[in-house]
């Protein structure tokens, strides 16, 4: 049994990403084979349960203390540290334990696994912290919202799951700039959600470039660009070549951005025109998956009147593929869904959607694992 699983790890660690797809896929297949039909019916009903105990966990600082231990702990010790008490404690850390999100080493002796790890750091655990306290009620609000509607599609923002498990007339994005803890776990959160790949990895920004040769012109414009990772990046590549390299966000968000070289700040509601004229890029990355089509739409329309004949809107996004689709897209999918009436898309549902909004697709350019692509277009 021990060969057999090692040779699987062997060949999962020299696969290319095809192939760790398909031995991921099989394994998913193999675990379906081999669980009862309870055993199914419990493993979809313990996700709440699971999600529960990591948050505890995440909560008490548990995942901490074993992480920087290193050994292993009793729960009366783990008790001392935390201040729970040690009944509670020991059924929260056995159900840890069978979760894999611990070790147990003994009868009442655990420590950090690599998951631990994961949950012990602070993107990690804002992250997953986020996702608990906003869209984990929106993800039980769901199946009671859309038998309310009929099942119809979403069209607002603001009439959406979140609405409903949260009692608000706020979007999420609202809700968030209101409750400061939750700002503080989604702007942590959200540095866990870059990748190791860049757009500008298989874009051609310099020969695109060549039509601009004037420093007052500007090369590129993030809108909704957060604190301005993506647009620092950018300015760092591709220092010589010239032009402006504008954030703008709301003011809330641009409050905690910190001085960057080559990089300017601007307050901008995008769903008011674009009061920069003829820039060449006017850059978006996971802002359109937020919303509904019809508001994608809207955003979009905001832009193509100040566009210069060589603008070029890129849209850096998720690209589904038509079947298969992975896990982690699913879940961001369901996500969006949930929370603003979003969604991840097609390259099919991604050129309507661009059409709708006087549109059309250059090029669709694959950059990562993860299924992110870049999206050029201009009008039509």
């Amino acid at each position: 049994m021990d060969a057999a699983i090692q040779k699987i790890k062997d060949i999962y660690t020299q696969a290319d990403e095809d192939t760790r797809k398909s031995i991921k896929h099989e394994i998913n297949n193999l675990q379906t084979f081999f669980r009862s039909d309870l055993d199914l019916v419990s493993l979809m009903a313990d996700g709440p349960v699971r999600f529960g105990m990591a948050k505890v966990g995440i909560d008490l600082g548990t995942f901490e203390m074993l992480r920087d231990h290193g050994g292993s702990l009793s729960t009366a010790q783990l008790a001392e540290k935390s201040g729970a008490a040690p009944e509670l404690l020991e059924r929260v850390l056995r159900a840890q334990a069978t979760f894999n999100l611990i070790d147990q080493t003994g009868d009442d002796e655990f420590k950090a696994n690599r998951l631990t790890g994961i949950l012990a750091d602070e993107h990690a655990s804002a992250l997953l912290s986020h996702q608990y306290e906003l869209f984990g009620p929106a993800f039980s609000a769901l199946p009671s919202f859309l038998k309310a509607r009929a099942y119809k599609p979403v069209t607002s923002s603001k009439d959406t799951a979140f609405q409903q498990a949260h009692n608000t007339t706020l979007t999420s994005f609202e809700f968030l700039t209101q409750h400061p803890e939750h700002m503080e776990h989604f702007e942590k959160g959200m540095k866990m959600m870059y990748y190791d790949n860049w757009w500008f990895d298989v874009y051609p920004v310099r020969s695109e470039a060549t039509t601009r040769s004037l420093p007052g012109e500007t090369l590129l414009i993030d809108l909704g660009g957060c604190q301005g990772q993506q647009a620092i990046a950018f300015r760092a590549k591709f220092g010589d070549v010239p032009g402006r390299v504008v954030v703008q966000d709301m003011p809330e968000t641009l409050a905690g951005a910190g001085p960057a070289e080559g990089v300017e700040l601007i307050a901008h509601d995008f769903f008011t025109p674009q009061p920069i004229e003829r820039a060449k890029f006017y850059y978006m990355r996971r802002v359109l998956h937020d919303w509904p089509d019809e508001e994608c739409v809207r955003i979009l329309r905001n832009i193509v009147p100040v566009m210069a004949p060589d603008s070029r809107i890129i849209i850096d996004e998720m690209v589904l593929p038509e079947r298969d689709v992975p896990e982690f897209a699913v879940y961001i999918d369901v996500t969006m869904f949930a929370a603003n009436g979003g969604a991840e898309r097609t390259t099919k549902e991604w050129k309507a959607l661009l059409d709708r909004a006087g549109l059309r697709v250059l090029n669709v350019l694959p950059y990562d694992p993860k299924l992110m692509s870049v999206i050029e277009a201009v009008p039509k």
